[in-house]
């Protein structure tokens, strides 16, 4: 389905005490005014950070996963999380190359909120609103797919995007975004 339809829901991609900490992390971030404003972006009411530690560990511990579920050999390109509060949406966009292939995964939303699904057109130009369960991940083709979100009429949610590219594709210059960053080497 992910390579016909360009996207697949995946439940419980993240455990419950990695969303805890990320939660907390995000907390921490926001707190100490280390999250953004993203008017810039294609996000409005909402505050994010680029390549969180968090996020990136995410990143590496989520590619041999997602790899296997779309087939591919992936490399990580970023990480990002976004904090949305009430009244934020999601402009229609695609993302950029460096998001051949993308995760979003909900963190934590605020206590008794309704669902808030994304909507994207799919590779079939089907329009399809997806609600993401916390510790799910949508996969999807976010350089391909227009999507977007309505406004939000909870309080607040927490998200996080883990941005890969397959590492024999097209996209491949994109391995860590460009960054001067060399892969860690596996613990001993």
């Amino acid at each position: 389905m992910f390579w016909r339809r360009g996207y697949i829901l995946v439940e419980d991609l993240v455990r419950p005490e990695q969303l805890t900490l990320m939660a907390r992390a995000m907390d921490l971030n926001h707190q100490g005014g280390q999250l953004v404003d993203q008017s810039a972006s294609s996000a409005t009411e909402a505050l994010g950070a680029y390549s969180p530690v968090l996020g990136d560990m995410l990143l590496r511990h989520c590619r041999a996963p997602i790899g296997t579920i779309v087939g591919r050999d992936l490399v990580e390109s970023y990480s990002y999380w976004r904090l949305y509060l009430e009244g934020s949406a999601l402009r229609p966009h695609k993302d950029r190359e460096a998001c051949e292939i993308s995760a979003t995964i909900t963190i934590e939303t605020a206590p008794g909120a309704k669902p808030w699904p994304i909507t994207l057109i799919d590779l079939q130009g089907e329009i399809a609103d997806i609600v993401i369960p916390a510790g799910a991940g949508l996969l999807f083709r976010g350089n391909l797919m227009q999507h977007w979100r309505e406004p939000l009429t909870a309080p607040w949610h927490k998200q996080i995007f883990l941005h890969y590219v397959r590492k024999d594709g097209p996209y491949s210059d994109y391995a860590f975004d460009r960054r001067n960053v060399e892969p860690a080497a596996p613990a001993t």
